[in-house]
């Protein structure tokens, strides 16, 4: 979706080795993941340390897992210097034509959330808020359509010009 980006993070090795994983000719980018596995998987993905738990890990060489890939991005961006990050697609709700993502369910084999794993996910999330707070990042939700309250709503374009 983003073949400029300077990161690609997804947690699932599964999610690596599917279809919906850009080859390295369509994302130069760097390639991170959680998972022991996706290194070998998929070429140039270097594994990040993670932890269980909700909010974020103050400790830069971990991130806390939160349940899902979004928080634990946000946890990354902040290791690698981020002061501010503005979420597109954290839509963490049944959405147009049923679907659980901000994109349409993922098909060959890859899991989708179920409706208590997407509440399970936003009430993370305010842990996230809390300890951004803290750390001194600022997180701005931009999505489009969204059950995430816990971050302050903006447009996307609006959050661009600042």
């Amino acid at each position: 979706a983003a073949p400029w980006a300077d990161l690609l993070y997804a947690c699932d090795a599964a999610w690596w080795e599917s279809p919906e994983a850009p080859s390295p000719e369509a994302f130069a980018g760097h390639r991170v993941s959680r998972d022991d596995r996706s290194p070998a998987l998929c070429a140039g993905v270097v594994k990040v340390a993670s932890e269980g738990g909700a909010g974020l890990s103050a400790d830069p060489t971990r991130i806390r897992t939160n349940g899902n890939s979004g928080a634990q991005a946000i946890n990354l961006a902040l290791h690698l210097g981020a002061r501010r990050a503005i979420l597109v697609g954290f839509d963490m709700q049944r959405g147009t034509g049923g679907a659980l993502h901000w994109h349409a369910d993922h098909e060959g084999g890859l899991h989708n959330p179920f409706d208590q794993t997407l509440a399970g996910w936003r009430e993370n999330m305010k842990s996230v808020a809390a300890d951004a707070g803290r750390l001194g990042l600022e997180i701005v939700n931009a999505s489009r359509e969204t059950a995430l309250l816990c971050f302050p709503r903006r447009r996307l374009e609006e959050c661009l010009k600042t």
